[in-house]
């Protein structure tokens, strides 16, 4: 029961942003490392299942960044826990990047493209 409402926000953010499901992920991910830094947090994530969407240019394991700036959208993204499970979705964004490296003041990730996923959902799966 709990995994719909996921689904139901989900939803209403692609209404309302009028996105198809190609621009969009939910994904369910096990953290296995992270790495606090001066801006935020990179955590390395593992691939559980993918609930919604297709994880075309985007690896089994990827990071995560928590931008500090993120604090207010998601209050516990600086303190994930390493080897539980977590609900995630994001948004496909119109930015790119050439750096290997996800960009400073992003929460999200970054394709093998260089095109960066924004998170929209977070939450600890029970």
């Amino acid at each position: 029961m709990k995994i719909i409402f996921p689904f139901i926000f989900l939803t209403l953010l692609l209404t309302q942003a009028n996105l198809s499901s190609e621009s969009t992920l939910m994904l369910e991910i096990k953290i296995i490392n992270s790495l606090p830094i001066g801006w935020g947090t990179l955590y390395r994530c593992e691939l559980q299942e993918v609930i919604d969407g297709e994880m075309t240019g985007i690896d089994s394991t990827f990071t995560l960044s928590a931008s500090v700036g993120s604090e207010n959208m998601f209050e516990n993204i600086h303190s994930l826990v390493i080897g539980d499970v977590y609900l995630m979705s994001f948004i496909k964004t119109d930015k790119t990047t050439k750096n290997p490296h996800i960009p400073a003041g992003t929460t999200g990730m970054m394709d093998k493209t260089g095109v960066i996923w924004n998170l929209v959902y977070l939450q600890k799966k029970e």
